[in-house]
Order: structure tokens, then C-alpha cells, then sequence
């Protein structure tokens, strides 16, 4: 079963030859501990605002992107405005948001730790410089085509005790 807003890719379209992408943590007044992305193709610059996760179930995973018609267990969005931008500029203009999309399998790897935080620690491991990329919309409402979408195609491999998984 494929939700409503889902996205699937061939295995064969992933993008392998851009940049890599770039994130600082900045730790000042100013920017009040915000994740900067650029880099990977990116136009522009942008500041993370929000970090969210979709799931699923052994039934039914929750990614909301597949890759050859395959969801995985979980999908992790790296939500980031545009630099610059006011959060209704943003949503007007079609390169307004950026989000960093990964997919979540239960594995042997514990990159998660028990406490959850934001580090880039997360993303060892992950292969940055393989993604799919499209321009696509929020996927909620007001759904606005304001989105510069980057999948990874490598996921992120959390311990089976970390994650319960219901049937």
C-alpha cells in the first residue's frame, strides 16, 4: 500500500556526482544553534527549522518515499528555510525549503543513541553524496510547491532495541 503522497525512484536515477553537502552547527547569539545545509546542488543556503519522523509498522512502513516500489521502516526530514527568507516568503517560492530526506532500517548499527539529540553524529556512515532530488511540495496541508526534495539513498541503520516495532 503506497500513500497518497508518496514518491517512489528507480534504484538507477540516484544523483552520485554532485558535491557533498555541508552542515555547520553554529553555536553563537546570533544563530541560536541552527544546522546550516548548503552544498549537494543546492542553490542556496538554509537554515534547519525542524527535524521530524515518519513510521510505520512491519505491516506497513512509513517512509513516504520508496525506492523501486520498496518503503523502509522509517524516514527521518531535515525541514530548513531558505536564508533570508520569512516562513511565508518561503512557501512562495519553489526553492524555498529544502528537505533532507533519510530512510531508517532496523539493522546491527547503533548510530542512535537512547538519548536523542541532534548531532551530525547521526549521519555516520551515511553515504551524503548519493541522493534522488526533485522539486516537489510540503506533505501537509497547505501542501505548498515550495520544496527542494533530497532523498538519501544509503539509510540510516538503528539497533532493533532502539526501535519497537509493532506488527
Amino acid at each position: 500500500m503506497l500513500l497518497k503522497n508518496t514518491v517512489s525512484f528507480e534504484r538507477n536515477s540516484v544523483i552520485d556526482s554532485l558535491t557533498l553537502f555541508i552542515y555547520f552547527l553554529y553555536d553563537s547569539e546570533y544563530y541560536n544553534n541552527v544546522v546550516t545545509v548548503k552544498g549537494g546542488g543546492l542553490r542556496y543556503e538554509y537554515a534547519s527549522t525542524e527535524l521530524h519522523f515518519h513510521w510505520g509498522n512491519t505491516t506497513y512502513p512509513g517512509s513516504e518515499h520508496s525506492v523501486n516500489q520498496n518503503r523502509h521502516l522509517m524516514e527521518m526530514h531535515l525541514v530548513s528555510l531558505r536564508k533570508g527568507l520569512t516562513v511565508q516568503n518561503a512557501v512562495e517560492d519553489p526553492e524555498g525549503i529544502a528537505v533532507l530526506g533519510f530512510f531508517i532500517d532496523v539493522g546491527y548499527s547503533n548510530n542512535i543513541k537512547l538519548k536523542l539529540t541532534v548531532q551530525i553524529d547521526l549521519l555516520n556512515g551515511v553515504n551524503l553524496s548519493k541522493f534522488y532530488r526533485y522539486n516537489g511540495s510540503l506533505t501537509t496541508p497547505t501542501c505548498d510547491e515550495a520544496v527542494v526534495w533530497t532523498v538519501f539513498q544509503e539509510p540510516i541503520s538503528v539497533s532493533k532495541d532502539l526501535v519497537r516495532i509493532k506488527e
